[in-house]
């Protein structure tokens, strides 16, 4: 299928999406509140029938959704199986770009989707038959983060671009497509958010976060469960951990631990029973992540990031006010592969304790990190969504 793809960082002219017929929506990030990893699949079956998924690992994983988000924006063409993608990085605080576009368009896992969809049979032959998408990401979540913004982008891309044709496609088979892109695509796949559009603000009607969930196996079980009512802050060091070599790391990581098990039950216990009740300290303090220590061996950095957050976190962790303990338990979580650092912390207490690690990070980095990263280390208060 022909594509045409453009990377532009020039700012989209509010005139011209209000002229045109885009269907907006945002694109949320998610963090793993707990993550267990299995050991990499055998390359035969106990029944002896070769393994296609040798090496791949098995996961439990409480994913919720944070009010971090990209913008999404999608327009059927009459460009019959052309995908234009325009990306650009929204603008930080100093008013410079979040981030660079350094990746080509065809690899851009929205414009991945947005093909994928044309590409249905479905859709090919009926109502997309001579249809086109025009694409327009502007991201607030970073790359390589492990907040699966790529995944969330590709998601929404999904969703709009079915809105896009008329739905030509049930949910089922919108989540297929979603699955053959990516492990976490599913998630954001929420049943919830497929409903329709409003043609008064032309974004999806109905609920617009997915919820949070229980995802297992290889990403393709989806259980719905509930978030835990807290404030999140993220800490983003511009550190690259990308996710194949933790996973090899991980693996390497296995050979020393001769009692590692596979804890899905645990996991799967915190996500389902965790979100009422417990304090935001108790429940920080049960949190876990299997490929936290590998990333921090592929990223030495993000191992020292992690050690000065931490120092910073647990002078607030006992101070107290009408919203509860600032720091929580005085843990620093690592979410998906890295380098994504976060803290929990109860309701209305998240913005204090940002700006204490805004504040105090770069000197509790040291002279020769504080330098080089300190300044680059972006801190952002939100909450579970």
């Amino acid at each position: 299928m022909p594509e045409r793809g453009k990377v532009t960082s020039a700012p989209i002219p509010a005139a011209e999406m209000q002229r045109s017929c885009m269907i907006h929506a945002r694109a949320y990030a998610k963090v793993n509140l707990c993550l267990a990893v299995a050991p990499p699949e055998h390359a035969v079956h106990a029944d002896g029938t070769p393994n296609r998924r040798a090496g791949w690992h098995r996961i439990a994983s409480w994913f919720a959704c944070v009010g971090l988000a990209d913008d999404i924006w999608v327009e059927r063409t009459d460009q019959a199986g052309v995908v234009e993608a325009t990306v650009e990085f929204a603008d930080g605080p100093d008013g410079t770009p979040l981030g660079r576009v350094d990746w080509p368009m065809e690899k851009d896992l929205a414009v991945r989707a947005l093909r994928a969809l044309l590409a249905c049979p479905e859709v090919s032959s009926g109502a997309g038959q001579r249809a086109g998408f025009r694409l327009r990401i502007r991201k607030s979540i970073p790359t390589g983060g492990g907040l699966g913004g790529g995944s969330s982008d590709a998601a929404t891309a999904l969703r709009l671009g079915n809105l896009a044709l008329g739905l030509p496609l049930p949910h089922e088979r919108v989540c297929s497509i979603g699955a053959s892109l990516g492990s976490d695509v599913g998630f954001f796949l929420d049943d919830e958010l497929n409903d329709g559009l409003d043609e008064g603000s032309r974004a999806p009607s109905k609920r617009s976060i997915p919820r949070a969930a229980l995802v297992e196996g290889f990403g393709d079980r989806v259980e719905r469960v509930i978030a835990p009512a807290a404030d999140v802050v993220l800490v983003l060091p511009p550190i690259a951990c990308a996710t194949p070599a933790v996973y090899r790391a991980f693996d390497a990581w296995l050979m020393e631990r001769s009692g590692f098990r596979f804890r899905d039950s645990e996991a799967a216990a915190l996500a389902r029973t965790s979100a009422g009740g417990a304090s935001i300290a108790a429940l920080s303090a049960s949190l876990f992540n299997d490929l936290a220590e590998p990333a921090m061996r592929v990223a030495p950095a993000l191992r020292e990031v992690h050690s000065a957050c931490e120092r910073v976190v647990r002078r607030f962790a006992g101070r107290s006010s009408s919203h509860g303990a600032a720091g929580g338990d005085g843990s620093v979580h690592v979410t998906g592969s890295g380098s994504t650092l976060f803290v929990l912390a109860a309701p209305g207490a998240g913005q204090s304790l940002a700006a204490g690690l805004d504040e105090m990070l770069g000197e509790e980095l040291g002279d020769k990190l504080g330098e080089e990263l300190g300044p680059r280390v972006r801190v952002v208060a939100t909450r579970l969504v």
